[in-house]
């Protein structure tokens, strides 16, 4: 018995995979999500997405982005081949330069918790604040 678990018969017998199945085996995937416009974005290529349904519309849903070895894309939605196809890329990403990042929102600043000031209304007790609220502010 060898690793796989079957005699060395069994494996000298066994049918050698056809190139189908091995090329269905072979693929490099990576998850995208659809934009607004149904477009997926994979290596700087534009892979706009077929419709499907007239109703629904896939934007923000994920999908899976094949791509082989002789370099052919696929997307999959569900497990299911979804149809596509390359849109023009801007000239930002003709040129190499590619799409220019959004900046970073400005972190806010840190707030720490300081205790109320001496003549706030917390630091009253309940009497004072009863007569405060009563009397209303002078």
């Amino acid at each position: 018995m060898g690793r796989t678990g079957l005699s060395k018969k069994e494996l000298r017998h066994r049918r050698r995979p056809t190139a189908r199945q091995l090329d269905e085996v072979f693929w490099l995937e990576e998850e995208r999500v659809v934009s607004e416009d149904w477009v997926v974005r994979y290596h700087n290529r534009l892979l706009k997405r077929e419709r499907q349904s007239r109703h629904w519309a896939p934007a923000r849903s994920r999908e899976l982005v094949r791509e082989n070895e002789a370099g052919a894309v696929a997307i999959h939605y569900h497990g299911q081949r979804v149809g596509f196809r390359e849109g023009k890329a801007s000239i930002a990403l003709v040129e190499g330069r590619g799409a220019a990042p959004s900046p970073a929102p400005p972190s806010p600043p840190l707030r720490r918790n300081l205790p109320p000031a001496a003549n706030h209304p917390w630091r009253l007790g309940f009497q004072q604040r009863k007569m405060v609220h009563v009397s209303g502010p002078t």
